[in-house]
């Protein structure tokens, strides 16, 4: 691994841990199998994570390659835009973790993890050139959230 492609490994890793973790805990708290301090803990788990994913995102500079790795740059605005909606989500969803409004929570989560799926396809699209091509990244990205 270069150097360079570091900031986008990390962006990966959080984003794909963000927002499979927000999923998870919307499936878990909808079915009612966890306890409310179980979801606070989790909603206080993803909150950092896509605050990080997104000042990740932000010291990246738009370029066309990374250390000879072609960057498909014109993904990134729309994957940034999408990412900034996910943390306004998780902040909303934590908001009502610990507020106890289960029901907002779970319309909150869900729609968090729907725009998170998106920014990952989006990411996947930015990061696809290089790697195998955009299904192969898009499923990766996908079963690793």
């Amino acid at each position: 691994m270069n150097a360079a492609s570091l900031p986008y490994t990390v962006l990966v890793l959080l984003v794909e841990l963000a927002v499979g973790s927000l999923a998870m805990l919307t499936v878990f708290d909808a079915r009612r199998q966890v306890t409310v301090g179980y979801v606070k803990a989790g909603a206080m788990l993803v909150l950092p994570l896509a605050l990080l994913a997104a000042w990740t995102v932000t010291t990246l500079e738009p370029r066309a390659e990374v250390d000879g790795y072609a960057l498909a740059e014109g993904w990134l605005r729309p994957f940034t835009l999408t990412l900034a909606v996910f943390v306004v989500l998780a902040v909303m969803h934590t908001v009502a973790a610990f507020a106890q409004r289960h029901r907002v929570g779970i319309v909150l989560g869900g729609l968090g993890s729907a725009v998170g799926a998106v920014a990952l396809v989006l990411l996947a699209g930015y990061l696809a050139l290089p790697a195998w091509s955009f299904a192969g990244v898009l499923l990766s990205v996908l079963v690793s959230a």
